[in-house]
């Protein structure tokens, strides 16, 4: 049996390498349509496509990992992802629209393997106290992968084409199961009188407060990431800088999340978890409602450096949020509900974004789902502000 330590030190490699061919791939593809001259309303049904068929298996994935192990998960989910990257080859090779929707399709599905079993599974190492510590620890290596993972895409099909850039995600995802393959198998303890059903775990997970606006926050958090993924390359190059540039812009974004991640704690100390995690949402927004404003790389870089911050402090306060309100043996669950949220957010921002910018123009699109999540972290205050209220009462 291999130490806590080094379990925690696999686990960050996952994270790190999970993070970095998720980012990757997403502008990659959405580049990649556009090569074929695909419009923006296509470009975000096809990469909407990915968060769709997820939608609805994130409770029952997060809920069968609890159940059956996580390491179990996270093998079956790389490996399948190194098999979706295989499609992408495929698809890029044949220009075939129908294998890069089956590509995107089994990614998403099996991301979601890979991505519930490594949350829940950290937050079940080492002592209590030490919680928090390890989710900052494991969201910075998640950082380190969202800021190496755009630029490398970029870089490659700039060098190589998207042939190479397909095949760079492939490998990344291959080492992604070496890495699951070599930690041990990991299932919480059975629990005394039995499970409740994932149905019944989930509906009292969600009446709890706190967790309603973690995933609000949650949301928030995916459908801005979304935004610089998917769109926020294409809209770059229509305005005339380079895939290099965008992959750049897009890792600086990436930078700033990983330097905010050691102000996670005192934040918390001073603000409390939900304070923080609607103050970081406001953060990550407020720059990219500017974008179609700005014309300079200079401010297009200080704004990317903004909404990372706020980005970077956003993921381990939602994760923190998660473990800390749901129990060791409903930890998949919870993980579960979170994805189920991020997949929301995956999927409608593609497609408003595309639509959007059919009918109006990219720069319409980027102030109408900044709109949108200002308005629900409004939402959350106020929910949050009379749960507080009705406590204190």
């Amino acid at each position: 049996m291999i130490s806590v330590s080094h379990q925690l030190r696999l686990l960050y490699i996952v994270s790190a390498g999970y993070w970095a061919a998720s980012q990757m791939i997403r502008p990659v593809v959405a580049m990649f349509l556009v090569a074929l001259g695909a419009s923006p309303a296509v470009v975000g049904i096809v990469v909407g496509i990915q968060s769709f068929v997820p939608l609805f298996l994130a409770i029952p994935a997060g809920s069968f990992a609890d159940r059956f192990g996580y390491r179990r998960f996270l093998t079956l989910g790389s490996l399948a992802m190194a098999g979706a990257g295989v499609l992408y080859i495929c698809a890029a090779l044949s220009h075939a629209y129908v294998t890069l929707v089956v590509a995107q399709v089994i990614e998403g599905l099996f991301e979601l393997f890979v991505w519930t079993s490594a949350q829940a599974y950290v937050t079940q190492l080492g002592r209590d106290y030490d919680a928090d510590r390890n989710v900052a620890h494991f969201s910075f290596f998640s950082a380190l992968g969202q800021m190496a993972g755009p630029a490398i895409g970029g870089f490659v099909a700039e060098k190589w084409g998207y042939t190479g850039a397909f095949g760079v995600f492939a490998a990344m995802c291959a080492g992604l199961f070496v890495s699951a393959c070599a930690l041990p198998e990991h299932k919480p303890a059975p629990v005394a009188g039995g499970r409740v059903s994932m149905w019944l775990a989930s509906r009292r997970i969600c009446a709890n407060p706190e967790v309603q606006i973690g995933m609000i926050g949650t949301f928030a958090n995916l459908f801005i990431t979304g935004m610089w993924t998917s769109f926020y390359p294409v809209y770059l190059i229509s305005a005339g800088f380079t895939p290099s540039i965008s992959g750049f812009l897009i890792s600086l974004k990436g930078l700033a999340s990983l330097a905010a991640r050691p102000f996670v704690s005192p934040i918390v100390r001073c603000m409390g978890h939900s304070s923080a995690l609607i103050l970081a949402s406001v953060v990550a927004v407020a720059p990219v409602a500017a974008t179609p404003l700005i014309r300079n790389v200079a401010l297009l870089g200080l704004a990317a450096l903004a909404s990372g911050i706020g980005l970077g402090l956003n993921l381990p306060l939602t994760i923190a949020i998660m473990a800390r309100n749901t129990r060791p043996e409903e930890r998949g669950i919870g993980m579960g509900l979170r994805l189920v949220m991020n997949r929301v957010a995956l999927l409608t921002n593609p497609l408003i974004f595309g639509l959007v910018s059919e009918y109006a123009g990219f720069g319409q699109s980027f102030y109408v789902c900044s709109a949108i999540v200002a308005v629900l972290m409004l939402l959350a205050v106020r929910r949050w502000r009379f749960a507080v209220q009705r406590q204190r009462g």
